[in-house]
């Protein structure tokens, strides 16, 4: 999987079904580019695509069950991977230190 279809896979898993042009907005970049990452995603059957209730003419994109199960087992990996380098490398304090900062790290990280 590219690094991109694992963004648009975590976008879709923290905010929900959008439009494949709100995708696009909130990845930066176009809806060229998006559309063709949303078929590969399809392809793999980690999205699917449905009529917009409000407005025929669009598409919604959501995670399927592999999707979510996709996003979920990258960021079970991911933290995995944290907490060995943390123990591994790390002192108790600086640990701590570490604990203490998430906060102002989890909002630096939404504002990106």
């Amino acid at each position: 999987m590219t690094l991109s279809q694992a963004s648009v896979l975590s976008l879709l898993e923290r905010e929900g079904p959008a439009t494949p042009g709100i995708l696009a907005t909130r990845e930066h970049i176009s809806p060229q580019s998006m559309g063709a990452i949303l078929i590969s995603l399809e392809a793999l059957g980690l999205v699917s695509r449905m009529p917009d209730p409000t407005d025929g003419r669009s598409l919604v994109i959501s995670l399927t069950e592999a999707g979510l199960q996709a996003v979920q087992g990258a960021r079970r990996h991911r933290e995995e991977r944290l907490a060995r380098a943390l123990a591994d490398n790390f002192t108790a304090e600086e640990q701590q230190v570490l604990i203490a900062a998430l906060p102002l790290l989890e909002r630096l990280a939404r504002l990106l």
